[in-house]
């Protein structure tokens, strides 16, 4: 896989020096995701089975079937363009405008990815649990959360409209969720977090 992004990437930029971004662009980041897609899509109607390993394995084809055809393409267009003469290596000038690169995007993905890098230092992959939703339940309900026991709620008919100025129509009324002081949160994130612990 390593290998088929890199030559993608190559390919790419010599298809967009040529101002050719379709053939830079369209093989690889559409037409590779709609194959996978309608190969899932297959998958689940034949009845195979619809989970990471047959992802990953369609994944897999198609990535290098969209590079190997980008690549046949791109040479077809390239006979034209370029004539026919002796090949010339130029490693010395390739590593010295590559190295930079390679250091900046690797402390980019260092920094984008260091929390699942820790996570994967200090704790096996059974013992994580989600906090994405319990977090969200926190920051959606933070002017409800109290330290009472019970519920608080609030009635839409006793508030003013931002827009009329008037008392809404209605009697609905929304459940804030319930503030557990031993635990330190809300009723919804404990709901939320005890679901999502893996076995």
């Amino acid at each position: 896989m390593l290998a088929a992004y890199g030559l993608v990437q190559v390919q790419a930029g010599m298809a967009q020096s040529y101002d050719w971004p379709n053939l830079a662009l369209m093989p690889f980041y559409i037409w590779r995701q709609l194959i996978i897609t309608v190969l899932m899509g297959a998958a689940w109607f034949f009845g195979a089975p619809t989970d990471a390993v047959t992802a990953m394995a369609i994944a897999v084809v198609t990535t290098w079937a969209a590079t190997i055809g980008q690549l046949v393409l791109l040479n077809r267009r390239l006979q034209d363009k370029v004539p026919a003469g002796r090949k010339v290596y130029e490693p010395k000038f390739w590593f010295a405008t590559s190295l930079p690169i390679f250091v900046v995007e690797g402390f980019y993905l260092l920094l984008t990815y260091v929390d699942i890098l820790r996570s994967n230092i200090f704790a096996r992959p059974t013992t994580l649990r989600s906090t994405t939703p319990a977090l969200a339940c926190s920051r959606s309900w933070p002017s409800f959360i109290s330290q009472s026991p019970e519920p608080r709620r609030i009635n839409s008919a006793n508030t003013t409209s931002p827009v009329t100025g008037s008392g809404s129509h209605g009697r609905r009324s929304l459940s804030a969720p319930r503030y557990s002081p031993s635990a330190g949160r809300c009723s919804r994130c404990l709901a939320q977090d005890s679901r999502l612990v893996m076995a």
